[in-house]
């Protein structure tokens, strides 16, 4: 583990020191399995959000809630890990030209990577590959599904999510299935986090917070929660508002951050060579 500071450097912020087979491995040595994983996870999740997006009745405000919003990034991340994934695997069939070479190469690739700590601080140089825009999307969009997941499954009882719904399949699937689907996959995957990307998750949820004031300046909806309605209870909504932007991003990123470097620990105690 590094020190705190390290922790804060700007260049983590967008993984720029990371190598690209961060995002499209796991560091538990399980392929082909991990491969397994990620096609069912995309296509578990592609099938329901958009069975639930059919569903929805009111298409026009599908955006105006935080549960959709979650399901949404949940979405947008599988796919680009599922196409990440993908790509990598077709790109890097073993050529028969190279014979021996690339067996070797790939043998030393993998008992190194059996070592979390080594696996991720070799350097993109080292390994001859360049970070792409890809690469970096799928990060990010790691970081914000996870965090976002976690706020969901957390806060939609204290907010009276109106898009929960009981027990039905639905209301299950985004705001608990999302959750243990991310935290399946935070195990598994070898994407790196860093506390300072807690301001992507902030930065996410003063975008929604905006939002809501938007939707009661123009008149279209002044509560979308119960907790938040800025005609009603204007000094109320904004305390909450100010606290889903300042506090729960730190909190629920330095949580999600103790479970990344737990897993961390564990992958350095079971995969030594």
């Amino acid at each position: 583990m590094g020190c705190c500071a390290e922790q804060f450097k700007l260049h983590h912020l967008l993984f720029t020191s990371c190598r690209p087979s961060m995002f499209y491995k796991s560091q538990w040595n399980i392929r082909p399995l991990y491969e397994i994983y990620r096609t069912f996870a995309f296509s578990y999740w592609t099938s329901t959000f958009i069975a639930y997006f059919v569903k929805f009745r009111d298409k026009a405000h599908f955006l105006f809630y935080l549960s959709n919003w979650g399901q949404m990034f949940v979405f947008l991340y599988m796919t680009f890990a599922f196409s990440v994934c993908l790509l990598e695997c077709v790109r890097k069939k073993p050529s028969l030209t190279k014979g021996v070479v690339v067996i070797e190469m790939a043998e030393k690739q993998q008992n190194d990577e059996r070592n979390f700590d080594k696996f991720l601080h070799r350097t993109k140089a080292m390994s001859g590959e360049k970070m792409r825009w890809y690469h970096i999307t799928t990060g990010l969009m790691f970081v914000v599904a996870m965090d976002t997941a976690v706020i969901v499954s957390c806060l939609y009882p204290i907010v009276q999510d109106s898009t929960y719904h009981g027990f039905s399949y639905f209301s299950i699937n985004i705001h608990l299935i999302n959750l243990v689907l991310l935290l399946v996959d935070l195990i598994l995957n070898a994407i790196p986090l860093y506390m300072i990307q807690f301001v992507i998750i902030t930065a996410i949820s003063a975008l929604y917070g905006i939002i809501l004031l938007l939707l009661h300046v123009t008149h279209i909806k002044s509560a979308v929660y119960d907790s938040i309605d800025w005609g009603e209870a204007p000094l109320q909504a904004l305390l909450v508002t100010l606290a889903m932007i300042i506090i729960a991003p730190v909190v629920v990123h330095a949580f999600v951050f103790g479970l990344y470097s737990f897993k961390r620990f564990l992958v350095n105690c079971f995969c030594k060579k």
